[in-house]
């Protein structure tokens, strides 16, 4: 429960609001038949202005990755797509 509680200081950090987890969600995103990212995303309540979802996770050097719930995301899995297709561009 340690990486919880670092994703919600992450999430105060970037977006100076508060988080609440509700759930850890599995994600396995594949691209041509291939595994490109497999993991677990976790899923807060937030009190910010124009979020009421925020997904986020830890890396393997221990940073955090945060996504607000705001179009196209929608989900733990397109979090992840989004921050994919960033990572690409």
């Amino acid at each position: 429960m340690k990486h919880i509680e670092k994703i919600k200081r992450a999430i105060r950090s970037q977006h100076g609001c508060e988080a609440v987890h509700l759930r850890t969600k599995p994600v396995h995103q594949k691209f041509k038949g291939k595994t490109i990212w497999k993991g677990e995303v976790e899923v807060f309540s937030v009190d910010h202005a124009t979020a009421k979802r925020c997904y986020g996770w830890t890396l393997d050097n221990a940073d955090c990755v945060i996504v607000l719930e705001l179009p196209p995301v929608h989900s733990a899995g397109s979090a992840v797509q989004v921050v994919l297709a960033n990572a690409t561009t």
